[in-house]
């Protein structure tokens, strides 16, 4: 007689190692949820934050219109220099003047050409009309030896030919360092005059 074949299930005692790999099982996919959780709300405010704080630093584009500064070079033979060393005031006259100057600008489009002589004077003038001065470096040579000062330049002289007069200031500690300190008049060569436009420049003649 062939025996019964027992076909039900068997049953686990409690805490088996089925059942609690099922309990495991069940506690770290709580787990895992809570950390996504974590995570997800954690990079929400992380993607929050750096969005608020991108627009609140960042700087709203200008809309004023760059202002051009021009530099323009006025060039001479030679001239005749004089200062006082103790209040720096000078009185200075080039001869020889060219009847072109190089002029640059900066912003925005970096235009480098060449204005006529009474347009680089109009650049003095508008100085120290509107600023009370303008801001030119002279650069000069007198007995081999090569000068570059800064003088507030007050007063322009009529343009005479190609020869034209300036006072204005040297400040004393540039006279030490420059060794400029001869009261008397003194001469010199190869002048530059670069003059820096003030805050109302006038618009160049490229013809």
């Amino acid at each position: 007689m062939s025996e019964k074949v027992d076909t039900s299930v068997a049953q686990e005692p409690s805490g088996s190692p089925s059942v609690r790999r099922s309990g495991l099982s069940r506690a770290a996919l709580g787990i895992l949820a809570v950390v996504c959780l974590v995570v997800g709300v954690g990079a929400g405010i992380g993607a929050g934050y750096g969005i608020f704080h991108e627009n609140s630093t960042a700087e709203s584009p200008s809309t004023e219109t760059p202002v051009e500064e021009w530099l323009v070079v006025v060039s001479a033979d030679n001239g005749t220099m004089a200062v006082d060393p103790s209040s720096g005031l000078t009185s200075f006259q080039v001869n020889g003047l060219r009847s072109r100057a190089p002029a640059y600008t900066n912003y925005p489009e970096r235009i480098a050409t060449l204005a006529t002589m009474d347009t680089a004077m109009d650049f003095i003038d508008e100085g120290v009309t509107i600023d009370g001065g303008a801001n030119v470096i002279l650069a000069f040579e007198s007995d081999n030896a090569r000068y570059t000062v800064p003088v507030f330049v007050g007063e322009k002289g009529n343009v005479t030919g190609d020869s034209a007069t300036f006072l204005g200031i040297i400040g004393p500690e540039v006279l030490v360092q420059s060794n400029v300190t001869d009261i008397g008049a003194f001469s010199f060569e190869d002048a530059h005059l670069f003059v820096i436009a003030g805050s109302a420049p006038s618009s160049l003649d490229f013809s």
